[in-house]
């Protein structure tokens, strides 16, 4: 895995609960990050937040936004301005209406968003190399000044239907990643290098290297675990939730719907 932009590491934003939450960076809340889209209907580019439904919850959040090493902020998102996906995928969107001349990172959607034909081009698959950004919520310098970044691989592309953390069946890669809390929401970028095997016979060519965002981490599949007996060695009725490390990533194509919704609206 090569050096991440530093564009893409200022776009991700820390969501809390509220103001007091952010400056005091308390573990609670979740990550997401910002993009801008041209509005062809308005002759407009727009300015969003992407993160999960279940962090955003449409109620009043702030933002924790590093526009820079000295210049990171706090904005106040109104419950009212989340909008979520229209088919109730976990993935919530609001407009912003900052300056955007103060530094702050932003994704540019037309260039680094990876649609379905152009991972079905590039053969996209099992094993390509993956990243996310968030917080990480085990450190609280790190969860204040800038976000960790964690790596993986394609385990399965969308297809079935997979089962999410709201018990809700979605379309869905599952990604080989160390997901802990505090990511939901990140994105998540896919990573071709050069010369690298396609899987069709064919490489990428050298010197010549692509990174898409491909989704937003929803959260990761657990299992259950059963509590055993000290004594006895036998199963109780008490279990805890193991994280299996396979991340579920709601597909770019789902936020262009959202994206979709929010325009046409």
């Amino acid at each position: 895995m090569p050096r991440i932009p530093d564009e893409l590491q200022r776009s991700v934003v820390f969501i809390y609960p509220d103001c007091a939450a952010a400056k005091e960076g308390q573990r609670a809340g979740g990550s997401g990050f910002l993009l801008r889209r041209f509005n062809s209907a308005t002759g407009q580019m727009k300015y969003f937040v992407i993160t999960n439904t279940h962090v955003a919850q449409g109620r009043n959040r702030t933002l924790h936004i590093a526009a820079g090493t000295e210049n990171s902020f706090f904005y106040d998102v109104p419950g009212s301005a989340w909008v979520p996906h229209p088919a109730g995928d976990d993935i919530s969107s609001a407009e912003l209406t900052f300056d955007y001349t103060s530094g702050v990172a932003t994704l540019d959607w037309s260039a680094i968003s990876a649609s379905k034909q152009r991972l079905d081009e590039l053969n996209a698959g099992v094993g390509d190399d993956v990243f996310m950004l968030g917080r990480f919520l085990s450190h609280n310098s790190l969860q204040i000044d800038q976000p960790l970044a964690r790596f993986g691989n394609i385990a399965m592309m969308p297809g079935c239907p997979i089962r999410d953390g709201r018990g809700i069946e979605v379309e869905a890669f599952l990604i080989e990643m160390r997901s802990l809390s505090g990511f939901s929401g990140s994105p998540v970028f896919v990573y071709m290098g050069p010369g690298t095997y396609r899987g069709n016979g064919t490489m990428m060519p050298f010197f010549t290297e692509t990174i898409g965002l491909i989704g937003i981490d929803t959260g990761h599949k657990t299992i259950r675990g059963d509590v055993r007996s000290a004594e006895s060695n036998s199963k109780t009725e008490l279990f805890v939730p193991l994280n299996t490390g396979i991340a579920i990533v709601s597909p770019v194509w789902r936020i262009e719907e959202l994206l979709d919704a929010m325009s046409a609206s």
